[in-house]
């Protein structure tokens, strides 16, 4: 299994956390923004953020237990809702639920983001991960790693990671 344990608590707070940075935040771009994060750390700390599973959509990669929260408004306690294609932070995140690597990931992706149109962030996220992928399908931790040159170092403790938390289950 090529994936890392999700943390619903850091998905939530990460949510909430660009929603609070990213004026008009539409699903979007919030689900591009959520991903070049997520790479942006698994390159620099072996690690992603939140542990969700991306998959393959036609407008790019997908964060799905983000997708399944806000698009579905199923969020327990009303902290993140969704009026038709916005993002409604309901509440502030948690930020000690975030890490001072988490939270530079994330404004750095914002930052490098938050201004681009939809078919940018199409395109952009349209890269060799997302292409390897099946539709609909998982996209693979490493293959997301790759695609931002993580090095070799960096792969194996990525392997290792998932390895001995799989382990565990």
């Amino acid at each position: 299994m090529n994936s890392f344990q999700l943390d619903k608590s850091k998905a939530k707070a990460s949510v909430l956390y660009v929603a609070a940075n990213v004026q008009s935040l539409d699903r979007h771009k919030l689900y591009k923004i959520m991903y070049f994060a997520e790479q942006d750390h698994l390159v620099n700390y072996g690690k992603p953020i939140t542990g969700d599973t991306y998959i393959k959509m036609t407008y790019g990669p997908v964060p799905s237990y983000i997708k399944d929260k806000v698009e579905r408004a199923i969020d327990e306690d009303g902290s993140v809702s969704s009026n038709g294609t916005l993002v409604i932070a309901n509440d502030y995140p948690d930020m000690d639920e975030l890490s001072e690597s988490d939270v530079e990931s994330l404004d750095k992706a914002i930052l490098e983001n938050k201004d681009k149109s939809f078919s940018q962030l199409t395109k952009e996220s349209h890269k060799e991960a997302w292409t390897k992928a099946v539709m609909a399908g998982n996209i693979d931790v490493f293959e997301i790693a790759k695609e931002a040159k993580a090095d070799d170092g960096i792969l194996d403790y990525i392997k290792n990671s998932i390895e001995s938390n799989s382990s565990f289950s």
